[in-house]
């Protein structure tokens, strides 16, 4: 520990808040288009073009 204190920390875990309905429909539509985390930039900006501007403008 910092500082030359005995012991050790605890704490609760950050509680997760509930997605707006923007977050929610991004969420869905991206889900849809195969949108994945670790995608390159050519392929996010290939589906932001193809499929996922489309249908959030759509909806």
């Amino acid at each position: 520990m910092s500082g030359g204190k005995k012991g050790f920390y605890l704490r609760k875990r950050q509680r997760k808040y509930p997605l707006t309905s923007q977050q929610m429909k991004f969420k869905r539509i991206a889900k849809e288009c195969g949108l994945y985390k670790g995608i390159n930039k050519k392929e996010l900006q290939k589906l932001m073009v193809e499929c996922i501007g489309p249908k959030l403008r759509k909806n």
